[in-house]
Protein backbone atom coordinates (compact mmCIF):
# COMPACT_ATOMS: atom_id res chain seq x y z
CA UNK A 1 0.00 0.00 0.00
CA UNK A 2 1.23 3.47 -1.06
CA UNK A 3 1.06 6.36 2.26
CA UNK A 4 2.43 9.77 1.08
CA UNK A 5 2.00 13.34 3.18
CA UNK A 6 1.44 16.70 1.55
CA UNK A 7 3.81 18.30 3.24
CA UNK A 8 6.85 18.19 2.07
CA UNK A 9 9.75 16.89 4.71
CA UNK A 10 7.40 15.12 7.20
CA UNK A 11 8.45 11.87 8.58
CA UNK A 12 5.36 9.03 8.14
CA UNK A 13 4.44 6.36 10.70
CA UNK A 14 2.05 3.07 10.48
CA UNK A 15 0.85 0.41 12.64
CA UNK A 16 -0.96 -2.78 11.23
CA UNK A 17 -2.12 -3.63 14.57
CA UNK A 18 -5.28 -1.34 14.78
CA UNK A 19 -3.66 1.12 17.53
CA UNK A 20 -2.92 4.67 16.33
CA UNK A 21 0.86 5.48 15.32
CA UNK A 22 3.06 7.35 18.13
CA UNK A 23 7.18 8.74 17.10
CA UNK A 24 7.93 5.19 17.89
CA UNK A 25 6.39 3.18 15.35
CA UNK A 26 7.89 2.04 12.59
CA UNK A 27 8.55 4.64 9.71
CA UNK A 28 7.52 4.83 6.10
CA UNK A 29 10.07 4.18 3.30
CA UNK A 30 11.07 6.58 1.28
CA UNK A 31 9.21 4.88 -1.68
CA UNK A 32 5.66 5.18 0.51
CA UNK A 33 4.93 1.15 0.03
CA UNK A 34 4.18 -0.46 2.77
CA UNK A 35 3.77 -4.26 2.28
CA UNK A 36 0.02 -5.70 3.68
CA UNK A 37 0.06 -9.75 4.20
CA UNK A 38 -3.13 -10.36 5.22
CA UNK A 39 -6.11 -8.57 6.43
CA UNK A 40 -5.01 -5.56 7.95
CA UNK A 41 -6.33 -2.13 9.66
CA UNK A 42 -3.42 0.32 9.06
CA UNK A 43 -3.38 3.81 10.53
CA UNK A 44 -0.60 6.54 9.07
CA UNK A 45 0.34 9.60 10.94
CA UNK A 46 2.89 12.27 9.87
CA UNK A 47 5.39 14.27 11.85
CA UNK A 48 6.95 17.54 11.44
CA UNK A 49 9.18 19.20 13.83
CA UNK A 50 7.84 21.66 16.44
CA UNK A 51 4.21 21.13 14.61
CA UNK A 52 2.18 18.47 16.30
CA UNK A 53 1.15 15.58 14.68
CA UNK A 54 -1.51 15.32 11.94
CA UNK A 55 -4.73 13.33 12.66
CA UNK A 56 -4.37 9.73 12.18
CA UNK A 57 -5.43 8.52 8.49
CA UNK A 58 -7.15 4.82 8.36
CA UNK A 59 -8.09 2.60 6.28
CA UNK A 60 -8.91 -1.35 6.07
CA UNK A 61 -7.57 -3.76 3.63
CA UNK A 62 -9.16 -7.30 3.32
CA UNK A 63 -7.27 -10.00 1.35
CA UNK A 64 -9.38 -12.89 0.17
CA UNK A 65 -8.17 -15.72 -2.31
CA UNK A 66 -9.68 -16.60 -5.81
CA UNK A 67 -13.00 -18.67 -5.25
CA UNK A 68 -11.63 -22.27 -6.17
CA UNK A 69 -12.77 -24.01 -9.56
CA UNK A 70 -14.83 -27.36 -9.12
CA UNK A 71 -15.20 -29.31 -12.36
CA UNK A 72 -17.43 -31.03 -13.36
CA UNK A 73 -19.88 -27.81 -12.79
CA UNK A 74 -23.45 -27.88 -11.97
CA UNK A 75 -24.66 -30.17 -14.39
CA UNK A 76 -27.09 -33.97 -14.95
CA UNK A 77 -24.56 -36.96 -15.60
CA UNK A 78 -24.79 -40.38 -16.60
CA UNK A 79 -22.89 -42.65 -13.74
CA UNK A 80 -20.13 -41.61 -11.26
CA UNK A 81 -18.26 -39.07 -11.68
CA UNK A 82 -14.44 -37.90 -10.47
CA UNK A 83 -14.50 -34.19 -9.08
CA UNK A 84 -11.51 -32.30 -8.98
CA UNK A 85 -10.73 -28.62 -7.05
CA UNK A 86 -8.30 -26.08 -7.93
CA UNK A 87 -6.90 -22.59 -6.85
CA UNK A 88 -5.64 -19.96 -8.74
CA UNK A 89 -3.34 -19.09 -5.25
CA UNK A 90 -1.13 -21.84 -5.15
CA UNK A 91 -0.49 -20.68 -1.26
CA UNK A 92 -4.08 -21.64 -0.33
CA UNK A 93 -5.68 -24.47 0.80
CA UNK A 94 -8.64 -25.77 -0.36
CA UNK A 95 -11.53 -27.55 1.75
CA UNK A 96 -14.79 -28.86 0.74
CA UNK A 97 -18.38 -30.10 1.85
CA UNK A 98 -20.53 -32.69 0.72
CA UNK A 99 -23.45 -32.42 3.07
CA UNK A 100 -24.86 -29.23 1.97
CA UNK A 101 -23.20 -27.03 4.84
CA UNK A 102 -20.69 -23.87 3.89
CA UNK A 103 -17.17 -25.09 4.44
CA UNK A 104 -14.61 -23.74 7.37
CA UNK A 105 -11.71 -24.28 8.54
CA UNK A 106 -12.92 -27.66 10.33
CA UNK A 107 -13.66 -29.12 6.96
CA UNK A 108 -12.02 -31.77 4.89
CA UNK A 109 -9.10 -30.88 2.77
CA UNK A 110 -8.74 -31.29 -0.64
CA UNK A 111 -5.57 -33.90 -1.29
CA UNK A 112 -6.89 -35.34 -4.35
CA UNK A 113 -10.08 -36.35 -6.31
CA UNK A 114 -13.52 -36.64 -4.76
CA UNK A 115 -15.79 -39.52 -6.39
CA UNK A 116 -19.26 -38.47 -6.82
CA UNK A 117 -21.58 -41.85 -6.93
CA UNK A 118 -25.07 -40.18 -6.54
CA UNK A 119 -26.96 -36.98 -6.85
CA UNK A 120 -24.46 -34.44 -4.64
CA UNK A 121 -23.55 -30.84 -3.91
CA UNK A 122 -20.31 -30.34 -3.47
CA UNK A 123 -19.06 -26.84 -2.00
CA UNK A 124 -15.18 -25.89 -1.82
CA UNK A 125 -13.33 -22.66 -0.50
CA UNK A 126 -10.03 -21.26 -0.38
CA UNK A 127 -8.42 -20.68 3.09
CA UNK A 128 -4.91 -18.88 3.85
CA UNK A 129 -3.57 -17.82 6.68
CA UNK A 130 -4.37 -14.24 7.79
CA UNK A 131 -6.73 -13.73 5.13
CA UNK A 132 -10.33 -14.08 4.46
CA UNK A 133 -11.88 -16.96 3.12
CA UNK A 134 -12.79 -17.28 -0.31
CA UNK A 135 -15.90 -17.11 -1.80
CA UNK A 136 -17.87 -20.53 -2.15
CA UNK A 137 -18.08 -22.33 -5.08
CA UNK A 138 -20.76 -24.34 -5.23
CA UNK A 139 -21.40 -27.46 -7.98
CA UNK A 140 -24.58 -29.49 -8.03
CA UNK A 141 -24.40 -32.62 -9.51
CA UNK A 142 -26.77 -34.78 -10.55
CA UNK A 143 -26.24 -38.61 -11.22
CA UNK A 144 -28.79 -40.58 -13.20
CA UNK A 145 -28.33 -44.24 -14.28
CA UNK A 146 -30.76 -43.96 -17.00
CA UNK A 147 -34.39 -43.00 -17.97
CA UNK A 148 -37.09 -45.33 -15.76
CA UNK A 149 -39.64 -46.99 -18.22
CA UNK A 150 -43.40 -46.13 -17.73
CA UNK A 151 -45.60 -47.71 -15.75
CA UNK A 152 -48.27 -49.65 -17.17
CA UNK A 153 -51.94 -50.05 -15.69
CA UNK A 154 -53.88 -53.50 -15.42
CA UNK A 155 -56.54 -53.27 -16.96
CA UNK A 156 -56.00 -50.62 -19.38
CA UNK A 157 -58.49 -48.15 -20.30
CA UNK A 158 -61.92 -48.61 -20.94
CA UNK A 159 -65.54 -48.67 -19.39
CA UNK A 160 -65.80 -50.99 -15.88
CA UNK A 161 -67.94 -51.78 -13.29
CA UNK A 162 -66.87 -49.89 -9.65
CA UNK A 163 -65.60 -53.08 -8.33
CA UNK A 164 -63.02 -53.04 -10.72
CA UNK A 165 -59.12 -52.84 -9.03
CA UNK A 166 -56.49 -50.76 -11.37
CA UNK A 167 -52.74 -52.40 -10.44
CA UNK A 168 -49.93 -50.19 -11.60
CA UNK A 169 -46.50 -51.53 -12.08
CA UNK A 170 -43.27 -50.33 -12.84
CA UNK A 171 -39.86 -51.15 -13.10
CA UNK A 172 -38.24 -52.54 -9.63
CA UNK A 173 -36.96 -50.23 -6.77
CA UNK A 174 -38.97 -47.19 -8.16
CA UNK A 175 -41.77 -45.58 -6.81
CA UNK A 176 -44.74 -44.84 -8.53
CA UNK A 177 -46.83 -41.67 -8.25
CA UNK A 178 -50.30 -40.97 -9.21
CA UNK A 179 -53.01 -37.94 -9.82
CA UNK A 180 -56.10 -38.41 -10.76
CA UNK A 181 -57.01 -34.79 -11.54
CA UNK A 182 -55.41 -34.11 -14.81
CA UNK A 183 -52.21 -33.14 -13.64
CA UNK A 184 -48.93 -34.53 -14.31
CA UNK A 185 -47.57 -36.43 -11.60
CA UNK A 186 -44.74 -34.84 -9.04
CA UNK A 187 -42.20 -36.62 -6.70
CA UNK A 188 -44.96 -34.59 -4.28
CA UNK A 189 -48.45 -36.85 -5.71
CA UNK A 190 -50.04 -39.65 -3.84
CA UNK A 191 -47.83 -42.61 -3.97
CA UNK A 192 -49.42 -45.90 -5.16
CA UNK A 193 -49.45 -48.59 -2.78
CA UNK A 194 -52.11 -50.81 -3.57
CA UNK A 195 -54.49 -51.42 -6.50
CA UNK A 196 -56.88 -48.34 -6.84
CA UNK A 197 -60.81 -48.35 -7.20
CA UNK A 198 -62.87 -45.43 -8.21
CA UNK A 199 -67.16 -44.60 -8.17
CA UNK A 200 -68.87 -44.24 -10.47
CA UNK A 201 -67.81 -41.79 -12.96
CA UNK A 202 -64.69 -40.63 -15.35
CA UNK A 203 -61.43 -41.01 -14.06
CA UNK A 204 -58.23 -39.71 -15.84
CA UNK A 205 -55.10 -41.76 -14.13
CA UNK A 206 -51.91 -40.48 -14.49
CA UNK A 207 -48.24 -42.44 -13.40
CA UNK A 208 -44.72 -41.49 -13.15
CA UNK A 209 -42.25 -43.78 -11.87
CA UNK A 210 -39.51 -42.03 -9.70
CA UNK A 211 -35.95 -43.39 -8.16
CA UNK A 212 -33.28 -41.54 -6.70
CA UNK A 213 -30.41 -41.61 -8.98
CA UNK A 214 -32.29 -41.89 -12.15
CA UNK A 215 -34.66 -40.10 -14.52
CA UNK A 216 -38.48 -40.04 -13.91
CA UNK A 217 -40.51 -41.56 -16.47
CA UNK A 218 -42.66 -40.65 -19.22
CA UNK A 219 -45.99 -40.27 -17.94
CA UNK A 220 -48.75 -43.33 -18.17
CA UNK A 221 -52.33 -41.55 -18.85
CA UNK A 222 -55.31 -43.57 -19.16
CA UNK A 223 -58.94 -42.50 -19.20
CA UNK A 224 -61.36 -45.01 -17.42
CA UNK A 225 -65.35 -44.84 -17.35
CA UNK A 226 -66.78 -46.67 -14.24
CA UNK A 227 -70.94 -47.23 -14.89
CA UNK A 228 -72.48 -48.92 -12.18
CA UNK A 229 -75.58 -50.39 -14.88
CA UNK A 230 -76.20 -54.19 -14.30
CA UNK A 231 -74.87 -56.38 -16.38
CA UNK A 232 -76.71 -57.46 -19.86
CA UNK A 233 -77.22 -61.14 -21.76
CA UNK A 234 -76.93 -60.95 -25.41
CA UNK A 235 -78.83 -64.17 -27.02
CA UNK A 236 -79.11 -64.61 -30.58
CA UNK A 237 -81.23 -67.42 -32.49
CA UNK A 238 -78.50 -69.19 -34.29
CA UNK A 239 -78.41 -72.89 -33.58
CA UNK A 240 -74.85 -72.87 -32.01
CA UNK A 241 -73.97 -69.43 -29.75
CA UNK A 242 -70.79 -69.03 -28.54
CA UNK A 243 -70.75 -68.14 -25.07
CA UNK A 244 -67.81 -65.19 -23.77
CA UNK A 245 -67.39 -63.47 -20.84
CA UNK A 246 -67.62 -59.70 -20.61
CA UNK A 247 -68.25 -56.91 -17.93
CA UNK A 248 -70.30 -54.62 -18.98
CA UNK A 249 -69.45 -52.06 -21.98
CA UNK A 250 -66.40 -54.29 -22.35
CA UNK A 251 -66.08 -57.92 -24.29
CA UNK A 252 -62.95 -59.59 -22.56
CA UNK A 253 -61.08 -62.00 -24.73
CA UNK A 254 -62.18 -65.86 -22.64
CA UNK A 255 -62.27 -69.45 -23.87
CA UNK A 256 -65.27 -69.43 -26.78
CA UNK A 257 -66.92 -72.71 -26.14
CA UNK A 258 -69.60 -73.34 -29.04
CA UNK A 259 -72.88 -74.38 -26.56
CA UNK A 260 -76.46 -75.75 -28.22
CA UNK A 261 -79.64 -73.90 -28.28
CA UNK A 262 -82.03 -75.19 -25.68
CA UNK A 263 -85.35 -73.05 -24.92
CA UNK A 264 -85.11 -76.11 -21.87
CA UNK A 265 -81.32 -76.01 -21.09
CA UNK A 266 -80.74 -73.05 -19.08
CA UNK A 267 -77.05 -70.92 -19.70
CA UNK A 268 -75.14 -70.17 -16.94
CA UNK A 269 -72.99 -67.20 -16.15
CA UNK A 270 -71.19 -66.14 -13.04
CA UNK A 271 -72.07 -62.93 -11.63
CA UNK A 272 -70.92 -59.97 -11.54
CA UNK A 273 -70.00 -60.86 -15.08
CA UNK A 274 -72.38 -60.96 -18.20
CA UNK A 275 -72.49 -63.83 -21.15
CA UNK A 276 -72.71 -62.69 -24.72
CA UNK A 277 -73.45 -64.79 -26.67
CA UNK A 278 -73.66 -64.21 -30.52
Amino acid sequence: MLITSAVPGATLRYTTTGVDPTASDPEVPATGDVLITGTTTLKARAWVPDRAPSVVASATYMLQPAAPVVAPGTGTYVGPQTVTLSAADPQAVLRYTVDGSTPDEGSPLYTGAIAVTTTTTVQARAFRTGWTPSAVTTSAITITQGTLATPTATPPAGIYQPTEAIVLSGPAGATIRYTTDGSEPTAASSEYVSPLTFAAGTVTLKAKAFQADWTASATLNESYTFDDLPPTVWINTFPYAVARWATTGRRLPATNRPMPQSPNRPIQCPMPQSLDLQ
